[in-house]
């Protein structure tokens, strides 16, 4: 179900519906207890594999972090 989430929220972000993608993701946020869309697949960071390109292109225009660290940055 997540994975649906963020494509649909990084397909509005990169067809210029930020404030959708925006609602998208914080949707994901408050059904998954994880910070980044990294953390949600167990991974470190996404953006090292360009696979999930349109997930990290997505995910950054709106906001929402793709690793712990950015949520941790966006934190503070």
């Amino acid at each position: 179900m997540f994975d649906v989430m963020i494509t649909v929220a990084s397909a509005e972000a990169l067809s210029g519906n930020v404030e959708e993608a925006r609602r998208w993701f914080e949707r994901l946020r408050t059904e998954t207890r994880h910070r980044s869309i990294s953390a949600i697949f167990l991974m470190d960071d996404m953006g090292d594999d360009p696979a999930w390109g349109p997930w990290v292109d997505g995910a950054r225009l709106a906001g929402f972090p793709v690793t712990d660290e950015e949520a941790l940055a966006a934190a503070n």
